[in-house]
């Protein structure tokens, strides 16, 4: 029954596609969504980065309609983006209820400047272009010459006093209580952070902590998640331009496009486009084409590679032209960028900073993040297959061969022009169809079966079959084969003009993000290693068990006033929001 209402309710969606396709008013779109609206909040470790360090965040997507974290949307879009409107980067989240992390390590080639931050998804654009969250951020580059884009000539007061109050010690949230077990710290001392609550609403909430070296100068806001704006728009008018429906991404990636035929007597009616995504996880779809051409795919497992091939099913002459369509885009239009400027009153700051940079980078390799892998999630066909490892067999040179001797009703065929074509014997009792064979190479759909039939059966590990008939969709295969490689590496040798490949935006992986570590007994193996981290602790998943939480973690060599900054939102929705401070000296 949750299934047949979840198929209604995407034939909902799928209705309002063609209803908006076909919906003109005059010379403008009326875009509506019938999904609800969403609106982000990324926390940030800093708002100013030296090129060689970290930026690091955490997106929070809400639902408006109920304020909770959002389970709508599965995919989140981060950008970051140049006062020119060049994206210096664009990464893609898997969100998980409403949650999604990553980071970003500064290159050298990007220059001094103010930029923009910003989060959103497909969902949030579908109601208005100009619904996203934006953070200010500014960066330093001091191995580029020229600094025009921040720098000043006179020397501005652009200083921040550091001394601390005592309202900077008691600042704390009356439903979550931070305590450290003192204020003032020596370097690479231990540091015990408590975290207490006795609000249920508080308790079960999602959270992120930073703890890092407050700036000597004054930076860009960064915004809490108490106060935070993105525009909520229902829908958007866009006078004399006609506006694109956007897909909420609701079930994972969605990819679309069109084909064309490129002669003006060929159909698209009735034809079908694939999707194959290689490797020992690969996702292999098949979509039909609408009569103007289009056609969508919906990722929803992950995958470990990004590259796709896309192929139109009974098309091996490329007499159509497979065009996908670009990921929505920001209305840039309107974006008031901050003004951070650098003086040479701050030359030893900057020097010191970098310096410090160049050292902590140098020894990385004995302070690394770690990968949360995931296990490959093979694809499943619902049916029993007969496989056959190679290498328990006497191997022979060709494919040819080795189909004869070692695979049992299959082989391969060749016709009067030399060209071959793999077949697998249906199963008794069913009369052999027209369909095409289901014949899938380290995940690549295979039409061209030449291109296997002169592969090197040295380099194949395993071979598949299923006799039966396999229902993809409306695509009906007679039988499936599925070819596994040793190097899984067989989508290097595909390069036939009728398939389309391109390199689809990974997702972020999720990590475990390093924390230094000082102890008696492995003392003698570390204290030789400068220790220059600003950033003491980065951890985007908080979790507060029974409502209460200890963090351990060690300061560095720099001294000076360092911040804790909390935030997210309890289980209700409503945000949290702590800054504390405390001093190395």
């Amino acid at each position: 029954m949750i299934r047949f209402k979840h198929l209604l309710f995407c034939l909902s969606i799928l209705c309002s596609i063609h209803i908006l396709t076909a919906q003109n008013i005059g010379s403008s779109r009326i875009v509506t969504n019938p999904v609800s609206n969403e609106e982000a909040f990324l926390q940030i470790n800093s708002s100013l980065f030296f090129v060689g360090e970290y930026l690091y965040y955490k997106m929070y997507l809400k639902n408006t309609a109920n304020n909770k974290l959002s389970t709508l949307s599965k995919i989140g879009y981060v950008e970051l983006i140049g006062e020119e409107g060049k994206t210096i980067f664009k990464q893609q989240l898997v969100l998980e209820n409403g949650l999604g992390q990553g980071d970003f390590f500064i290159p050298t080639d990007v220059a001094s400047g103010n930029f923009k931050i910003i989060c959103y998804t497909q969902n949030m654009l579908a109601h208005s272009s100009t619904n996203f969250f934006q953070q200010d951020v500014s960066i330093i580059n001091p191995y580029r010459g020229n600094q025009t884009a921040i720098a000043t000539i006179q020397d501005e007061d652009n200083s921040i006093n550091i001394e601390l109050s005592e309202s900077s010690f008691s600042q704390e949230n009356n439903e979550l209580i931070v305590n450290l077990d003192k204020n003032n710290f020596g370097k690479r001392s231990e540091v015990n952070l408590k975290l207490s609550t006795n609000n249920l609403q508080v308790a079960n909430g999602s959270y992120s902590i930073s703890i890092r070296r407050k700036d000597e100068i004054i930076v860009p806001v960064l915004k809490s998640s108490k106060y935070y704006q993105t525009k909520t728009a229902s829908d958007e008018v866009i006078d004399g331009v006609e506006s694109t429906f956007i897909l909420p991404e609701l079930r994972g990636k969605l990819i679309s496009g069109k084909i064309e035929s490129k002669k003006p007597i060929t159909s698209v009616k009735g034809k079908k486009v694939t999707l194959s995504i290689p490797g020992e996880d690969y996702v292999f779809k098949v979509s039909d084409v609408s009569e103007n051409g289009n056609f969508y795919f919906n990722i929803d497992k992950p995958h470990s590679q990004n590259n796709a091939l896309f192929q139109v099913i009974g098309d091996t002459d490329n007499n159509y032209e497979i065009k996908l369509d670009s990921l929505p885009s920001i209305n840039k239009e309107n974006l008031e960028f901050n003004k951070f400027t650098i003086s040479p009153k701050m030359e030893k700051m900057i020097v010191e900073r970098s310096v410090n940079n160049q050292v902590e980078n140098a020894f990385y390799r004995v302070k690394p993040d770690t990968i949360k892998s995931k296990p490959l999630e093979k694809a499943y066909y619902g049916k029993t297959f007969t496989t056959y490892v190679l290498d328990d067999y006497t191997r022979f040179p060709t494919m040819k061969e080795t189909m004869v001797e070692i695979v049992d009703n299959a082989w391969v065929q060749t016709n009067s022009e030399g060209s071959s074509k793999f077949m697998v014997r249906e199963l008794e009792g069913y009369g052999r169809t027209n369909n095409p064979l289901l014949l899938l190479v380290d995940g690549v759909f295979l039409q061209s079966h030449d291109l296997l039939a002169n592969f090197k059966a040295a380099k194949v590990e395993s071979i598949s079959i299923l006799r039966d008939r396999y229902y993809l969709g409306s695509q009906v295969f007679q039988g499936v084969m599925i070819v596994q490689t040793k190097e899984n590496d067989f989508n290097t040798f595909v390069n036939e003009d009728y398939i389309l490949q391109t390199q689809l935006l990974p997702n972020e992986p999720q990590k475990s993000y390093f924390t230094q570590q000082y102890d008696t007994i492995n003392l003698s193996e570390t204290n030789h290693i400068p220790d220059y981290r600003r950033q003491l602790l980065w951890q985007p998943n908080l979790i507060l068990k029974e409502g209460k939480s200890e963090i351990k973690f060690f300061t560095s060599d720099i001294p000076g006033e360092f911040e804790i900054r909390i935030e997210g939102f309890k289980a209700d929705g409503s945000p949290v929001s702590i800054l504390k401070s405390f001093v190395v000296e």
